[in-house]
């Protein structure tokens, strides 16, 4: 087994990771339900140590100490002003210019948090100021590390309520620079999870831009997941500003095409509509349908507004009438001649007719009517498509068979007719029962329809 000393100096710092996540004294294992334990041994702050730390010494010679009664101070209690001793000895290590001192030098002082954790007391100000003042970002991944250890993984604030918000939005651009979001945002979603109250808006709203921006930039999973987990913590534990909506939405309406995050997506895009922001959210779904050419923005902003007002579980939201909606619908085809928009606008469909066409007066049947025209340009070459504009047409179709469709007659039997290729038998028939109305000496031009319908 080679010696200590040996080791390069990633593997040092591996070392100390792996003994700080298993070390019995974490703020974890010092208590058991709300009781907490008490710890037997005690490490003694000798003066022979303490002479040995002062500036008067060489820098290598203090750090070697500070490595050799590491792992003392992370399982033992020190004796009363003993962790506020220790840093008036090194606190100007972690200054140094020399990445390897300092940073030794942290993770001294994370065992010393993680030993004595619960007698910290003001110190963590002191350790928080090192933290925030730090200029070197080569140190990140440890005072990530830091922040977690003092604050028991972001849960306990004590002390550092009012000048965490602030920095937190200025250090998450920091670790998003440097890939460390997946060791920072277990962090900060606890702070928003347990700690709201000292989260304001203008925070809130910082991270939520920044999130936003990362979540559609990023291609890792796993870091995906976990921004949207500070999403949902946001809408369930904090308040998104309003300014923040039309960002936030936007984003959820990206992410809801991927499946790895659909679910997760519309759980968050239900939990909003719920909140006050509900009406703002919904018509700024809606807005989007009228103003944006983005195919992703647009199917999943056409998927939200047909689960919220019109499936089988909607959302608890405000009252919006189809009216308002079917012209947003019929832009968005508009704008986009992308078959999985068009698909997703049928389906939208098939939620409102099976749902409540029997009250569906006479503008919105012509709104309807005309969103289906446009399934027709994609009928031969996306058979899904085709197989979702003929079960509206059959849906609506049962709704004219039972005399409660409140629409105009002529307009959907001319829908019909315009897809005349694509329909089955019964449909068929029941076009053909409607032209021969029409093919009667006392009907208007009827020779003429009598010669079109022969030649059919």
């Amino acid at each position: 087994m080679s010696n200590n000393r040996d080791k390069t100096f990633p593997e040092k710092l591996k070392q100390f990771f792996k003994f700080s996540s298993k070390s019995p004294a974490s703020s974890q294992s010092q208590t058991c339900g709300s009781f907490p334990r008490l710890k037997v041994e005690k490490f003694v702050l000798t003066r022979d140590v303490q002479r040995s730390l002062t500036c008067e010494i060489p820098v290598g010679q203090r750090l070697k100490t500070l490595q050799e009664i590491g792992e003392e101070v992370a399982i033992k209690r020190i004796e009363d002003d003993g962790a506020e001793t220790l840093w008036l000895l090194i606190s100007d290590l972690f200054v140094i210019s020399s990445t390897e001192e300092r940073q030794t030098a942290l993770m001294f002082l994370k065992n010393l948090i993680t030993g004595q954790y619960e007698r910290l007391g003001m110190l963590r100000v002191y350790i928080f100021d090192i933290v925030k003042e730090s200029q070197f970002n080569e140190d990140n991944f440890i005072l990530i590390e830091l922040l977690k250890a003092m604050t028991d993984n972001g849960k306990d604030l004590l002390y550092l309520e009012e000048s965490i918000g602030g920095f937190l939005l200025q250090f998450l651009l920091q670790v998003s620079q440097l890939q460390l979001l997946k060791q920072f945002l277990p962090f900060l979603l606890n702070v928003i999870k347990f700690n709201s109250a000292y989260v304001d808006g203008n925070m809130i709203g910082g991270v939520v831009s920044t999130l936003c921006g990362l979540a559609i930039s990023s291609s890792d999973p796993e870091e995906i997941l976990l921004i949207i987990s500070v999403f949902d913590a946001i809408i369930c534990y904090s308040n998104l500003p309003n300014e923040s909506i039309v960002v936030f939405t936007s984003t959820l309406c990206r992410l809801v095409n991927v499946s790895s995050y659909s679910n997760l997506s519309w759980k968050i895009m239900r939990n909003l509509i719920g909140t006050h922001l509900g009406t703002s959210t919904l018509y700024t779904l809606i807005h989007s349908l009228q103003t944006s050419e983005d195919p992703s923005l647009l199917r999943g902003g056409i998927f939200f507004i047909g689960m919220v007002l019109w499936s089988d579980r909607p959302a608890n939201c405000p009252i919006c009438p189809p009216a308002v909606v079917l012209p947003a619908l019929s832009e968005a085809l508009k704008h986009s001649k992308n078959p999985l928009v068009v698909f997703e606008t049928g389906l939208t469909m098939q939620k409102l007719v099976r749902l409540d066409g029997a009250n569906l007066v006479g503008l919105a049947w012509d709104w309807i009517l005309e969103i289906l025209d446009h399934f027709l340009q994609f009928g031969d070459e996306y058979p899904k498509v085709r197989q979702v504009f003929l079960e509206l047409l059959s849906d609506v179709q049962d709704l004219v068979e039972r005399g409660v469709y409140m629409g105009s007659v002529e307009l959907f039997f001319a829908t019909m007719e315009r897809g005349l290729p694509y329909l089955n038998e019964s449909s068929v028939v029941l076009l053909m029962n409607f032209q021969l109305e029409k093919i009667k000496p006392s009907q208007p031009n009827w020779i003429s329809n009598l010669n079109k319908y022969i030649q059919r």
